[in-house]
């Protein structure tokens, strides 16, 4: 007897150009994560589709489920009984302004949690009190439609009073919902699911859970230059971009998928995985590498590099941070049939040549300190 896993993939919002445009017309479109259970696709195409729910059978045991959207990764390890079934939800939010993207996979309390976290109790705030002041009017002014004429209100002082009404609703709720924010929210990583056990005692956590705390070692990610992933952009207004002074997009596709990062420490192979690592280290420096094999299954094609962490007491975070568009380039010198989406849309703007020179000229893999 099989077991299942049901995964909701939602639906990730794009700006997309159309690769045979001539007018630099945006389009309004859906995509969805890509989605790889023990290292094979399943479902559609990300580009194919929205909002999915994917029931995949599998055998009884413990199963590796990788997630990317917007080149942004994350692993999490499912164990199926025999006869039974587990869920995974899918949380993306896209970080414009720094590029620092989050993707969250795991039950639907670790992803609520998760995401609650990620937002200020002023956005709280106010995006509560909007919703109420928006549900408070709708209500008022089906009331005083109903009842304003019986009570010898003109139409003017009715709808003032609905919009008093629902802007000091909204007022109180949001104000309500900023304080509530502020108090100590549950930890997501209680509901997170186990941690991946890697070579040399390193684990791969989900990315809403603290490292073990009382130990000391270094946290890493593994991510895109967010300078080179907003190449793939436009610097001046296309039509229909309404008020933007740069249009920047990024399509989300199979194709594009990097091999998962190998990762060593002090010589020592840790193993292969996408998601947040945290690696145990003892007082002192050590030599950390990580080397990405290719993309898009053309392999040969990828970036390393290397750096000394001094280690303290507590926990070293750093990231490595990989040149996207470098190796996608060579990739496509080498397997034209693997071009991307996005390549044909700079390359019909007449900007990819531009665009792949510059970011040839810069590292393939840079270690930051976040």
């Amino acid at each position: 007897m099989s077991a299942r896993l049901v995964i909701h993939a939602p639906a990730l919002s794009t700006e997309d150009i159309d690769p045979g445009s001539v007018t630099g017309a945006v389009r309004r479109s859906t995509a969805a994560p890509a989605v790889r259970v023990g290292g094979r696709p399943v479902g559609e195409p990300p580009e194919r589709g929205g909002a999915r729910r994917l029931e995949v059978p599998l055998r009884p045991g413990r199963h590796r489920v990788e997630v990317m959207a917007g080149q942004s990764y994350e692993t999490v390890a499912v164990d199926l009984t025999r006869g039974g079934e587990a869920e995974l939800r899918i949380a993306y939010r896209r970080d414009r302004e720094h590029g620092d993207d989050r993707l969250y996979v795991g039950t639907r309390t670790y992803v609520d949690r998760a995401f609650a976290a990620d937002r200020s109790p002023v956005s709280r705030g106010f995006g509560c009190g909007a919703g109420l002041w928006a549900l408070s009017f709708f209500l008022l002014a089906i009331l005083a439609g109903v009842f304003g004429r019986s009570l010898g209100l003109e139409a003017s002082r009715a709808v003032m009073g609905a919009l008093a009404g629902a802007t000091a609703v909204g007022l109180a709720g949001g104000a309500l919902a900023a304080l509530a924010a502020r108090r100590p929210a549950p930890d997501p990583g209680e509901a997170a699911t186990a941690p991946i056990r890697m070579g040399g005692g390193a684990l791969l956590l989900p990315a809403a859970a603290a490292p073990p705390p009382g130990r000391a070692g270094i946290v890493l990610r593994v991510r895109p230059r967010p300078r080179t992933l907003n190449m793939i952009g436009f610097p001046s207004r296309l039509r229909d971009t309404r008020r933007r002074s740069h249009y920047e997009f990024y399509y989300n596709e199979a194709v594009d998928w990097v091999s998962a990062p190998r990762v060593f420490l002090d010589g020592e192979d840790l193993g292969a995985a996408w998601g947040k690592w945290w690696i145990p280290a003892g007082a002192g420096t050590h030599r950390l590498r990580v080397a990405i094999d290719g993309i898009g299954g053309c392999s040969g094609i990828g970036a390393a590099g290397e750096t000394d962490l001094a280690v303290g007491g507590g926990v070293e975070r750093v990231e490595a941070r990989f040149n996207f568009i470098a190796m996608a380039h060579r990739r496509e010198l080498a397997r034209p049939e693997l071009v991307s989406r996005w390549q044909r849309v700079m390359r019909r703007a007449g900007r990819y040549e531009d665009m792949a020179e510059q970011a040839l000229g810069e590292p393939d893999l840079e270690f930051t300190r976040p």
